[in-house]
């Protein structure tokens, strides 16, 4: 049966998509110029977009890399991993993590997350840690804010071996309690793939306030980001039009991260007066570049209930544990939010009335 609306929703409306990102014409034009003048290996304006990435979220370094992968990539040659090594990371965590190293040995411990969470337990996170384990991987996939600055001080008190690796791609710019995120950790991330905040598509920062540990990642990049006959191959370095585009957005970025608080906080209060429930418990400071809702029934069910309306949702992105056939009785919590939870669009191009028939459509529900 067609789940329904206790609201007159119009069917006939436009559609509103799952995603759009902020590209707009001066990105377009900023592509366009460094094509023409022939900056792409060049590497101006990527150290542009590095040493403007360091100074929005105050970190010591930046590097911009091609990929996630290519992060991935450069972690591993930084620290030395090798096969046998063991590194710990949510089970919601970009598959990249596992694409990268499993080729090397390197084996991913994912944790599973606690009832209706995106984030695991401390006591989840050291069940998995043993004298193999070569760092943790902590990550914000839908905001869902968590202040890990315990765990990581226990972390720190009990493993100071250990490398602490926190993505903050969905939440970077924000400030909690007088500073931002990623900074209780040896490396920050931010992930530019198509989906995110900052998105050129493909792209990935890493960011550090260790002068050491950068001087070593700069080692392993080269000079020049045009490739070098003695670097080893891999697609690590960014080119110029690419960070082009990644600058123009870093202008909008703090536009877009309280347009999307405001859109965020619109839905949180209108699932209190719903039939779903909301992963959030911190709606003041909380970000996200969607909106998961949970429901006692299939999430199917519910995306019909969406799509009936002109209103495009997305699954949760794929656990860990299904993408390395680990066996799944053994992450219940994922297992749960895969079957019942759902994303609703929540970037900030969103119209006010698209923000509105969203926020009907979820008090409508029934």
């Amino acid at each position: 049966m067609m789940p329904t609306s206790s609201l007159n929703l119009s069917k006939n409306k436009d559609k509103i998509v799952h995603y759009r990102p902020m590209i707009t014409r001066k990105e377009l034009e900023m592509v366009l110029d460094a094509l023409i003048e022939d900056h792409i290996f060049s590497g101006g304006i990527v150290r542009r977009l590095e040493k403007e990435m360091a100074a929005a979220y105050e970190f010591h370094s930046a590097f911009a890399l091609q990929s996630y992968q290519s992060a991935m990539e450069v972690l591993k040659r930084a620290f030395g991993w090798e096969g046998g090594a063991r590194v710990s990371a949510p089970v919601f965590f970009p598959r990249e993590i596992y694409d990268t190293l499993s080729p090397y040995g390197i084996h991913i411990d994912a944790c599973d997350v606690t009832l209706n969470s995106f984030h695991p337990s401390p006591e989840e996170w050291m069940s998995k840690i043993n004298e193999d384990t070569r760092a943790v991987f902590l990550s914000y996939p839908y905001g869902s804010y968590e202040i890990y600055a315990d765990f990581i001080g226990q972390l720190k008190n009990t493993h100071k071996e250990i490398i602490i690796i926190e993505d903050i791609t969905h939440i970077a710019g924000m400030e909690v309690d007088g500073m931002g995120p990623g900074h209780g950790a040896d490396i920050a991330l931010v992930n530019m793939d198509y989906g995110n905040p900052i998105t050129t598509g493909k792209g990935s920062i890493i960011l550090t306030d260790n002068p050491k540990l950068a001087k070593k990642i700069r080692s392993i990049l080269p000079e020049s980001r045009k490739p070098a006959e003695n670097t080893p191959l891999f697609d690590g370095t960014m080119v110029d039009y690419t960070a082009a585009m990644a600058l123009e957005q870093m202008n909008m970025a703090d536009v877009s991260l309280q347009r999307r608080k405001k859109i965020l906080n619109i839905y949180f209060e209108s699932v209190k007066d719903s039939y779903f429930q909301s992963v959030y418990r911190y709606p003041e400071v909380d970000v996200a570049s969607g909106f998961p809702v949970i429901f006692d029934r299939d999430a199917d069910y519910v995306k019909r209930y969406f799509s009936s309306l002109n209103i495009e949702t997305a699954s949760v992105m794929p656990p860990l544990h299904r993408v390395m056939g680990d066996n799944p009785s053994d992450f219940k919590n994922a297992e749960r939010m895969v079957a019942k939870a759902i994303v609703l669009p929540a970037y900030p191009s969103l119209s006010k009335l698209n923000v509105e028939r969203i926020s009907a459509s979820i008090k409508g529900f029934f």
